[in-house]
């Protein structure tokens, strides 16, 4: 099977545009991007439009890991990103609607849910992500409250208002690493490529089309006072739950092409003419790995993580 490498290209806009009333001419992989909240039939109503090319979210992990690291337990990371805002070239971008009152005409909320199957593989890489997927939800009426992880698992404060919202998009892993301790203040950076496509009956949100080769790329960063350790919720004294609150990420979409590891090292033209790769994430070979089922919260069996006691957080 051949290897999967993400490329950023200099001198494309790679963006997003959300709108309601604006219809965007046809754009391929690498243009921008037109969302139209309006679109969805839970959401009705009017906004004005609004450009971006970058998503502001705030970060929330949940796992439960053996102490050992490494260890030959594979072990699932979830993930929660409430999308908080939108940049255009670093200025914050109107939205409304977004994050609203709750239950109000117009309110909305946008959040990703990530899962990871992850390998604790010891340093110097520490982890090794084998599969995951993403997707893009819609909160209509932003009737969910507050995320937040504990010692059970990812939530909201209202839970049961999840039970309305929408599947807009979804996708699943390319590539991720993380980076630990790049900085001081800082303990991790993560740094996730996957696939992203539409909900089969949410095409409407998205105004541009997608193309099956767009990616969206998941930039959680986080600090080492957001997270913290309790024992495993079933008793098993061999493991830890990791509870993490208040990172920040940082979401943008990039081009996928296929490259060899030596040209990935060089500077290579963009399909289509879009520039030349400026960044480009590690070439990996893919492979089939079941994940667990989904879900915000692990239930009564405990997917089973894998770490270290004070290990940096994926």
């Amino acid at each position: 099977m051949g290897e999967a490498c993400v490329v950023r290209c200099a001198g494309a806009i790679l963006g997003i545009t959300l709108a309601v009333g604006v219809v965007a001419s046809t754009a391929s992989a690498g243009t921008v991007i037109t969302w139209d909240p309006a679109g969805s039939p839970a959401l009705g109503g009017a906004a004005s439009a609004s450009t971006a090319d970058t998503i502001d979210a705030t970060h929330y992990l949940y796992d439960i890991a053996p102490i050992a690291n490494p260890s030959p337990v594979t072990h699932a990371v979830i993930f929660l990103e409430p999308i908080t805002g939108f940049t255009l070239d670093g200025v914050p971008v109107a939205t409304p609607g977004l994050n609203g009152p709750l239950g109000a005409a117009g309110s909305y909320g946008l959040y990703l849910t990530m899962q990871t199957l992850t390998a604790s593989i010891g340093p110097p890489n520490t982890y090794q992500y084998l599969s995951g997927h993403v997707a893009l939800m819609l909160d209509p009426g932003n009737n969910d409250g507050a995320a937040s992880s504990t010692p059970s698992g990812l939530t909201f404060a209202n839970p049961a208002a999840t039970a309305d919202d929408i599947t807009l998009a979804t996708g699943s892993l390319v590539s991720g690493h993380d980076t630990l301790n790049p900085a001081p203040g800082i303990r991790s950076i993560g740094d996730f490529v996957q696939t992203f496509q539409p909900a089969a009956d949410e095409g409407a949100f998205f105004v541009t089309p997608v193309s099956p080769h767009d990616l969206i790329n998941v930039v959680p960063t986080t600090p080492p006072s957001t997270t913290q350790f309790f024992p495993d919720p079933g008793g098993d004294r061999t493991l830890q739950a990791s509870v993490l609150n208040g990172g920040s990420t940082v979401i943008d979409f990039t081009v996928r092409s296929c490259c060899s590891a030596a040209a990935s090292q060089a500077s290579l033209p963009c399909a289509a003419g879009r520039g030349t790769v400026d960044r480009v994430s590690t070439c990996v070979p893919r492979a089939a790995v079941a994940l667990p089922s989904d879900g915000l919260t692990q239930g009564d069996a405990p997917m089973r993580n894998e770490g270290a006691m004070n290990r940096p957080a994926p």
